[in-house]
C-alpha cells in the first residue's frame, strides 16, 4: 500500500505540496488530475524516492521510500522526460534495468517489443517521442514491480495501432491486480 501523510515540499521557496494525505491500496489504478504546475510530477517523484520531502512521510508497504533501495525495487517510475536514456539502445536499456529488478521478464519484454515493432539495436535518440515512451513503458512492465508509476507516459501513444494499445492496456491492467503475474497469463 502507498501511504502519504502530511507531505510538504517547497522548491526554490515556492510551496509545491502542502499537507498531502493519500492512501492507495494495492491493486488499485489511481490517476492524478490537475493543471500544469499543480504538483503531480513532484508527488510522483516523492513516491519513487527521487525527491526527499521537507516534512511528512511517504511509505510503500510501511517503509519510507527515500534512500531505501528495498522499497524502490517495488516501484518503476516512467518519468515524463526520456532524455536520460538517449545514449542507450533498447537492448542496453533492458540490460541496465535487469540489474535492479530481479523479476524482469525477458519473455514479456520481447512480446511487448515485437507488438509495437521497436528495434533493439538503435539508439533511443533516433526514436520518435511515442517510440521512446513505448520503450520505457515496455521496460517498466517487464520489470514486474508491485507499483508502476506513469507520469504522462502515454501522451505520444495515440497514434499506435488499436491492437497495440489494447495489448499494452490489457497487460497493464493485469499487472495492477496482483503482486506478480505469471508470464503465461500476460503473454496470451
Amino acid at each position: 500500500m502507498i501511504e502519504i501523510k502530511n507531505l510538504q515540499k517547497a522548491i526554490d521557496g515556492t510551496k509545491i505540496l502542502d499537507g498531502i494525505d493519500l492512501e492507495i491500496k494495492k491493486g488499485s489504478v489511481f490517476g492524478l488530475l490537475g493543471s500544469n504546475g499543480a504538483g503531480k510530477s513532484t508527488l510522483l517523484r516523492h513516491l519513487c524516492g527521487v525527491y526527499k520531502q521537507d516534512s511528512g512521510s511517504v511509505l510503500i508497504d510501511g517503509a519510507e521510500v527515500y534512500d531505501n533501495a528495498d522499497a524502490k525495487r517495488k516501484i518503476f517510475f516512467v518519468n515524463d522526460e526520456t532524455v536520460q536514456f538517449m545514449s542507450f539502445t533498447l537492448s542496453e536499456l533492458k540490460e541496465y534495468y535487469k540489474v535492479y529488478y530481479p523479476e524482469f521478464s525477458e519473455e514479456l519484454f520481447e512480446k511487448l517489443r515485437k507488438s509495437v515493432n521497436l528495434p533493439l539495436k538503435k539508439k533511443l535518440s533516433t526514436f520518435s517521442k511515442g517510440m521512446k515512451r513505448q520503450a520505457i513503458v515496455i521496460v517498466g512492465l517487464s520489470c514486474q514491480t508491485e507499483y508502476l508509476l506513469l507520469d504522462e507516459a502515454f501522451d505520444g501513444h495515440f497514434f499506435m495501432r488499436w491492437s497495440q494499445r489494447v495489448t499494452m492496456l490489457r497487460i497493464f491492467l493485469i499487472m495492477t491486480k496482483r503482486k506478480y503475474i505469471s508470464e503465461k497469463e500476460c503473454l496470451k
